[in-house]
């Protein structure tokens, strides 16, 4: 296992555990201040951020445990947190688009609505969308120092990074609302402002978390990584080692969190070869790359 990467993995997650408690708080204080539908959103979006990051920090330390049942390590840990963690993003979407349905048809019908009030919404907004973009990029930028290897910081950008998107829309929707709520023609914006807002963003946000769990489920499957740059940097390793000797071979990749698969299909193997060469070949690849990917493993096979 290479330790430098698990380590620079295990630091963003507990810098994005950090700055989620901050701004789940936050969330959690100016909803029960305010009560405006598209802070829930936003709030409990954080909330959920917050618990999983800490669910994150445990398996990222465990992940690369063996056990008699799993002796190639506990990887699969690793997608499976996205795919929760976007399941969860998805529900709290549903029951913000309910209440927000919800809300439009009774004012609609019975023209009984919420007057929106904006407290501390302004303070609160900038606040998040600078914490929010900033962990994004974050979690991003050390995600691609150990080439996208982790499932997990994927997961925590993309989550920040719609936060963000939330909270931009919150602060912006919510004033505009307030004040055209004030001239008379727009006054019905007053009551139902937060669920348009809410409905909008949702519209605008909601790839993320498909995204998220779409990857998350490949992985998880053992689906073959399409990433060029990727692949690219293991074929010419490929070809440095074996060109000249193995003439006919292709390989796919498969990656199931930090732990990397590397197939070789061989068409023919030539009679000087055999295993011995076969396993100096092996040997020879993995330490080309193994400073790039986490636990790496080459197979060779016959096609």
């Amino acid at each position: 296992m290479n330790i430098h990467l698990k380590k620079v993995e295990q630091n963003a997650l507990l810098f994005s555990a950090s700055t989620n408690f901050v701004m789940a708080v936050a969330g959690v204080i100016a909803f029960h201040s305010t009560h405006i539908q598209a802070i829930f959103l936003d709030a409990y979006f954080s909330v959920i951020a917050m618990l999983s990051s800490f669910a994150a920090i445990f398996i990222s330390h465990f992940s690369g445990r063996k056990t008699a049942h799993f002796p190639r390590g506990l990887y699969m840990l690793e997608p499976l947190y996205g795919m929760f963690k976007a399941l969860f993003s998805l529900i709290i979407t549903i029951i913000a688009v309910c209440g927000s349905i919800r809300a439009l048809v009774v004012y609609i019908v019975m023209g009984v609505g919420e007057r929106l009030e904006l407290g501390p919404v302004l303070p609160y907004t900038l606040v998040m969308i600078a914490m929010s973009f900033a962990l994004a990029y974050y979690c991003r930028k050390k995600n691609h120092s150990i080439m996208n290897a982790s499932t997990m910081l994927l997961a925590e950008s993309k989550i920040a990074f719609m936060d963000g998107i939330l909270s931009v829309g919150v602060g912006l929707g919510i004033i505009l609302a307030y004040f055209l709520g004030t001239f008379q023609p727009f006054k019905f914006i007053m009551f139902i402002g937060d669920s348009l807002i809410t409905l909008l963003l949702v519209a605008l946000t909601i790839k993320e978390p498909l995204k998220l769990l779409w990857r998350s489920f490949v992985e998880f499957a053992h689906g073959t990584i399409t990433d060029k740059k990727i692949n690219d940097d293991i074929r010419n390793v490929l070809k440095k080692r074996l060109t000249g000797t193995v003439k006919n071979f292709n390989f796919e990749v498969v990656k199931i969190g930090m732990r990397w698969n590397i197939k070789v299909f061989l068409h023919k193997i030539p009679v000087q070869v055999g295993v011995d060469g076969l396993t100096k070949f092996k040997k020879e690849i993995e330490s080309d790359l193994k400073d790039r990917y986490e636990n790496l493993n080459v197979t060779f096979l016959l096609a």
